[in-house]
């Protein structure tokens, strides 16, 4: 479960703006059905488009805070979290 890391923020699995229609990624803007979000702000973006720009600039594109992590959900509380330092963490 999510909870194990003290420091990081209890994200929502999806918001409304991501389960609608009207969602776009702000990178690419396309819809999309796999968010991903950014520790610690929270924003959203599509997996592939937000893992590419960490691995350039570990920055979050909309905020510029520096990303912690980026988390994808699978199902509610059961999420991949992938960490700058290129290493997966699956939580179950």
């Amino acid at each position: 479960m999510g909870s194990s890391f003290s420091g990081l923020p209890e994200l929502p699995w999806r918001t409304d703006k991501a389960l609608g229609a009207e969602w776009s990624c702000p990178i690419c803007h396309d819809e999309q059905e796999g968010v991903a979000y950014v520790t610690p702000c929270g924003h959203e973006f599509c997996m592939g488009c937000i893992l590419r720009w960490a691995e350039k600039k570990p920055e979050c594109p909309l905020c510029r805070r520096l990303i912690e992590s980026v988390r994808f959900s699978l199902q509610e509380q059961k999420y991949l979290e992938f960490r700058g330092s290129g290493q997966q963490e699956p939580r179950v």
